[in-house]
């Protein structure tokens, strides 16, 4: 009996030092912890211009200095230049973005794009470059006017809410209302309805990280007609193997897609 008191004595101090060894870990991994990510915001001096670029597959947003919401698709990239919101508003694209507006009058909000100006006129609006079909402006609200850079400000194309425009690098412009394909990357969905093969391509790089080569010139003419949400990119391939009755070989990054039969090179 004497005993009991010193094991119960002992007991009692182990399991202290647990509960203090407890309490400390649990101090460290809360102190550890990187807090939460608040939307970042882009604020350049007068001086330097600011790029804010994503990876393959990745989607981010911006806050500009004047309130403009800017939304990146993959692999993309959206210079803010000098002096934005000091002596101009001017911003310029690779890839794919879409703009929120805080529309100002007496500053009116620019968007360079491959040789293209885009200028807002009160609106929220999406940007794609495609170094082979031009550039292509979606306008969900309000309105922009769309020109060659080289171009006078009474050649622009006005494009409304509701309106997709195309200008094409030799300066032709051709709009029509806007569909889900155009805006389908801002919910991380890829839809393509009749998409040349050779923007299929470039969205899939956007996207996967994998580049299409289309080994047979008849190929690079077809069109694709599919919707991927979340597919691996093996699923992805399989997909458009199976759309355009072809064979497609996977070697690192690029996917050779030939016509069936075809020996590979």
């Amino acid at each position: 009996m004497t005993d009991q008191p010193r094991i119960r004595s002992r007991v009692l101090v182990l399991a202290l030092a647990a509960a203090a060894v407890f309490a400390i870990g649990i101090a460290g991994y809360l102190r550890s912890r990187p807090e939460p990510s608040p939307e970042r915001s882009a604020r350049p001096s007068v001086s330097t211009s600011q790029m804010i670029a994503t990876g393959v597959g990745a989607i981010d947003s911006v806050t500009l200095a004047d309130g403009t919401h800017v939304m990146i698709g993959p692999l993309s990239s959206v210079t803010v230049l000098k002096g934005y919101g000091a002596v101009r508003r001017e911003v310029a694209v690779r890839g794919e973005a879409f703009f929120t507006v805080v529309h100002n009058a007496s500053s009116p909000f620019v968007t360079h794009a491959l040789g293209a100006t885009i200028t807002d006129i009160g609106t929220s609006f999406a940007v794609r470059t495609d170094s082979s079909t031009g550039v292509s402006v979606t306008v969900r609200d309000g309105a922009v006017s769309l020109k060659l850079a080289s171009e006078p400000d009474v050649n622009a194309v006005i494009l409304g809410a509701g309106q997709h425009g195309l200008l094409t690098p030799d300066g032709n412009a051709a709009t029509r209302p806007s569909t889900e394909q155009d805006l389908a990357w801002m919910h991380r969905r890829l839809v393509f309805r009749e998409t040349p093969m050779s923007e299929v391509a470039e969205s899939f790089r956007r996207w996967y990280g994998i580049r299409l080569r289309l080994a047979d010139p008849s190929l690079a003419g077809r069109h694709l007609t599919a919707t991927f949400s979340g597919e691996t990119p093996e699923a992805a391939l399989e997909i458009i193997r199976l759309s355009l009755g072809a064979q497609i070989e996977r070697r690192g990054d690029t996917a050779v897609v030939t016509r069936l039969g075809q020996a590979k090179d």
